[in-house]
Formats: structure tokens, sequence, C-alpha cells
């Protein structure tokens, strides 16, 4: 997944209640601890408040009161920042208008965040019902059982891989499987559509 998919990903996690270590994060999201510090930089520049606390237990979490509700904030309220900023530009406080820019700007970031983030939903099995990968998939996880695939790689082939899918969720009509993959030693995504075939192990 790209590295904007995935700080959504991210967000979608540390908002479930629990706190995550960096080193969980970075196994959720199949990137290094690195880039997991470089998403939560980003994030807070678009106005996330990321809690976090140090010692044993202590990782990062979102409280959920400040996400920002994306049902009160819609393109019309950026549409009158923007003619502001127009009109901010007569002023001579050269510091107010680079405040407000600023401000402007995270605002923006917000927006669009939150309107990404509202795409993402797990996938409804019931909907789904008649779809054998989906109900295999869906075994399991529930079984905590592996899973042998033929996967469609970025270069354009056939791979196999034993995984341990753990979730599914939909992301701009895609459906996506989380698992931990056996030959990477780590969490990653996997795109549905590119699963050519699966079997029990």
């Amino acid at each position: 997944m790209s590295k904007i998919s995935n700080a959504f990903l991210m967000i979608k996690l540390l908002s479930n209640g629990r706190v995550y270590s960096v080193k969980e994060l970075s196994m959720e999201l199949g990137v290094t601890e690195r880039m997991v510090r470089y998403y939560k930089e980003q994030l807070e520049m678009a106005g996330y408040i990321i809690e976090s606390f140090k010692g044993p237990g202590g990782g990062y979490y979102i409280n959920k009161n400040d996400i920002m509700n994306i049902d009160y904030f819609n393109k019309y309220d950026l549409e009158v920042l923007d003619r502001v900023e127009e009109n901010i530009k007569n002023i001579s406080d050269n510091k107010l208008i680079s405040d407000f820019n600023k401000l402007n700007k995270k605002l923006h970031s917000i927006y669009n965040t939150n309107k990404i983030l509202s795409e993402y939903k797990n996938v409804d099995v019931t909907v789904n019902k008649n779809d054998e990968k989906i109900n295999i998939i869906d075994k399991c996880i529930k079984d905590k059982k592996s899973l042998l695939i033929d996967y469609l790689g970025t270069s354009g082939k056939i791979v196999k891989r034993e995984i341990i899918p753990i979730n599914m969720f939909e992301f701009e009509d895609n459906i996506y499987v989380t698992a931990f993959c056996k030959l990477r030693g780590s969490i990653r995504h996997f795109d549905l559509k590119k699963i050519i075939l699966l079997k029990l192990k």
C-alpha cells in the first residue's frame, strides 16, 4: 500500500481504543519503525493529536474525541477560508497572513485526511457470502489458520505465499487482506483481486 494509505490505516489503528508500540505499528503496517515515526510527524502536522508515553506498555494512541468529525467540516467551509485568504493579502500584517496561511493549509489537510479515512470500512462477510475467497479468508481469521496463496506481485509475476489472515477491509472499492506473511516475517496488506488462488493449509 502507499504511504498515504498506510498513514490512514495508522489513524484507524490508533483510534480503536488501545495503545500501540512503534514496533507493533511497524508490523501492522509492514514498514520500518523509522517510517512509523515519520507518519506520526506528518499526521500531527495535519492536525491529529497523537498521544504517547514511554515505559513498559507505552506507545501511541489517539483519543477519539480528538478526531475531527468530517460531518461538521465540509467543502464549503474550505471555500470560505480560501476566499478569506485571497482578501487577507491586502493586509500589511505579514505575520498574520503567514499564520492564517498555515492554519488554512492545516485545515485543508485535516479535511482531506478525514475524507479518505472515512472510506475505510471492514468487510461485511454477510453481504459477500457468495464470494468464495472472502468466505475462506473469513474462516481462516476466525480459526487463526494459515492460508496458501498464489499472488500477483508488483513485477507481474505470480508468487506463492503462506499467510495468516488477520483482518479484511475495504478502501476505494477494493478489498484488502491484512495478514502475517511467513516469508517476509511481518504484517502485509494483500489486494484481494490479486490473490489468484488460495487454499487452506
